[in-house]
């Protein structure tokens, strides 16, 4: 999984699932940049579900499940329009 390194903080997860749906793009974004010029492949995943604006709001689950679903498809979108992807197989050659 693509993580940075911020001060403070330490390694924060950018690419996945609750992550993708938090940050906002251009760290998202500026993130997979810089580890691809350090020689990284970047690791992005998803859960079906982030991308579902309309999910049932379950009693007893707590906020973080529905923030940013309204943004997530674009988010999504942007990646796949601005990056290259391939499947973990092909990039461990297996």
């Amino acid at each position: 999984m693509a993580t940075l390194r911020f001060p403070i903080l330490g390694n924060i997860p950018i690419a996945g699932g609750i992550y993708l749906r938090f940050l906002p793009i251009s760290l998202v974004t500026s993130g997979i940049k810089k580890l691809n010029k350090s020689g990284f492949p970047t690791m992005c995943y998803i859960h079906p579900q982030d991308l579902d604006p309309n999910r049932p709001k379950l009693k007893g689950t707590a906020w973080h499940n529905y923030w940013g679903l309204e943004s997530a498809r674009k988010k999504i979108k942007h990646l796949l329009e601005n990056f290259k992807f391939s499947s973990a197989r092909n990039e461990l050659n297996l």
